[in-house]
C-alpha cells in the first residue's frame, strides 16, 4: 500500500488534525459535559458555530455516559459536515454500533472522496461487520465506470475497498475486484482482495505478472500483485520469497532501539554492520511483511515463523498478529521462539480470543479463565492497533 499511503496524506492528515483538535478542545468540552445528547448533537451539526465549538460539542458527546449517546452520534453522522460526521463514525465503529452501516448507506455517497477514504480506513481498521460491504459494493460499481483519471483520494478509497472485499466469498465481489485491478492496476488493495479468492482468470494473471515485473512500480503494488498470482505462478512465488528475504535481511536483525540510536547519530555508523534504517524506511518495510497475511501458498507459514524469530520488534509483531489471525491453533501448547517476550505472548493470547471467540474454551483450558478474560479485556480496550502498534496497520490495513 505504499502507492496508496503516499497519496493518502491529505485524508490521513485531515483525520489526524481532527483528533488533535479534539484533544486540544478537551477543556472546552468539559464545560458542556452536563448538556443533554440532543443539545450536543445539534451544536455539533450547526454550521453557524465555529469548527472549534462543533468539535467541542462532539467531544463531549463522545466522552459522555449518556444512555442515548449512540442515538445522538447517529444524528451527527447524518446531519453534520463531513469532518464531524467522519469523527462520529469513528466513535460508533469503536463501540460496534449495529445501526451505523444502515445510517451511513445514505450518507456515504454524499461525503467528499477525502472523507469517504477516512470512513473506509476506519471500517477496515476496526474490522467492521459484513453489513458494510453493501456500501463498498455500491461505491465500487460506480468508480469502475468513472472515465476520469485516477485522483489521489480515489486511489485511497480503491485501496480500502479492495481490502474490505478481501474477506468476501461472494462471486460478485470477486468480479468487482477483477474490475478494480483492471481499472486501477497500481493500487495494492484490490490485488490483495483477489489473493483470497482462488484461481485468477487468465487475463488477470497476465496483468498481475505485468505489474509485479514492472520495476518502475511501487514495491507494495508489485508484491501485492505477485501475492495474488503466486499460487498459480512459481516465478511470482519466487519474487515474493525474494521480497520477504529482503525484509528480513534489511531490518529483521535490528532492534527498534538500535534503529532509533542510529537514526539520531548524524555522524555516521559502523560501516561493517547493517546499513542504517530510519523509522520511515522501517515502516515501509514492515508494511511489505504484513502482506504475507494474504499469501495463500505453503510458504506463508514459513514466513510467519521467520518473523517470530526476528530481533526487530515490529517484524516480530507482524508474525504474532499473523499467527493470531491465520494459525491460532498453533499458539495453544506451542513452543514459541525465545525472541517472543512474555508480554508479546500475552498479546497473542488476547488477540486470538478477540479474533476467534469460538476458541475461547480451548485457550482458557490452557491459560485459565481469569487470565484470558483479563487479556481479552486489554485487547478490546486498546484495539489491535494499540496492542500490536504499527504491525496492525501493516497486517490489517486502515
Amino acid at each position: 500500500m505504499q502507492f496508496a499511503s503516499r497519496l493518502a496524506r491529505p485524508a490521513v492528515m485531515a483525520l489526524s488534525w481532527t483528533f488533535c483538535a479534539v484533544v486540544f478542545l478537551w477543556s472546552h468540552s468539559l464545560s458542556a459535559a452536563d448538556e443533554g445528547g440532543e443539545t450536543l448533537a445539534e451544536r455539533a451539526c450547526d454550521m453557524t458555530h465555529t469548527t472549534a465549538d462543533r468539535l467541542a460539542a462532539l467531544t463531549s458527546l463522545i466522552d459522555s455516559h449518556l444512555q442515548d449517546r449512540e442515538k445522538w452520534l447517529l444524528v451527527v453522522v447524518t446531519g453534520a459536515d463531513d469532518e464531524i460526521a467522519a469523527t462520529a463514525t469513528n466513535a460508533l465503529l469503536l463501540s460496534e454500533n449495529k445501526e451505523l452501516s444502515r445510517v451511513m448507506s445514505s450518507r456515504y455517497p454524499k461525503l467528499t472522496r477525502q472523507y469517504q477514504a477516512v470512513v473506509l480506513s476506519s471500517v477496515r481498521h476496526f474490522l467492521a461487520d459484513v453489513s458494510w460491504r453493501s456500501i463498498v459494493r455500491t461505491w465500487v460499481d460506480t468508480i469502475v465506470q468513472d472515465v476520469r483519471s485516477l485522483r489521489p483520494e480515489d486511489s485511497l478509497c480503491v485501496n480500502f475497498a479492495g481490502l474490505i472485499l478481501s474477506e468476501s466469498r461472494d462471486p460478485g465481489d470477486f468480479t468487482r475486484l477483477c474490475a478494480l485491478v483492471q481499472r486501477y492496476p497500481n493500487v495494492s488493495g484490490p490485488w490483495l482482495g483477489l489473493a483470497s479468492g482462488g484461481e485468477l482468470p487468465n487475463a488477470i494473471q497476465g496483468l498481475a505478472t505485468h505489474v509485479y515485473e514492472g520495476v518502475d512500480r511501487a514495491p507494495m503494488t508489485r508484491l501485492a500483485a505477485a501475492i495474488a498470482v503466486a499460487p498459480m505462478d512459481p516465478q511470482a512465488a519466487a519474487f515474493v520469497r525474494e521480497q520477504i528475504e529482503s525484509v528480513l535481511s534489511s531490518i529483521g536483525g535490528l532492534s527498534i532501539d538500535r534503529i532509533l540510536a542510529e537514526s539520531s547519530n548524524v555522524g555516521g555508523t559502523d560501516q561493517s554492520g547493517p546499513r542504517r534504517v530510519d523509522m520511515q524506511t522501517l515502516q515501509r518495510t514492515v508494511s511489505l511483511a504484513g502482506l504475507v497475511r494474504y499469501l495463500h501458498t505453503n510458504a506463508a507459514h514459513e514466513y510467519m515463523m521467520l518473523f517470530l524469530h526476528a530481533k526487530n520488534e515490529y517484524v516480530r509483531a507482524v508474525g504474532e498478529l499473523l499467527l493470531a489471525l491465520r494459525w491460532p491453533d498453533e499458539l495453544v501448547g506451542a513452543d514459541l521462539p525465545p525472541e517472543v517476550t512474555p508480554e508479546e505472548h500475552d498479546n497473542m493470547v488476547g488477540a486470538i480470543v478477540f479474533l476467534h471467540p469460538e476458541l475461547r474454551g480451548d485457550v482458557e483450558g490452557r491459560y485459565g479463565t481469569d487470565a484470558v478474560s483479563a487479556l481479552l479485556d486489554r485487547v478490546r480496550k486498546a484495539g489491535l492497533g494499540g496492542t500490536f502498534g504499527y504491525a496492525a496497520r501493516a497486517v490489517i490495513g486502515g
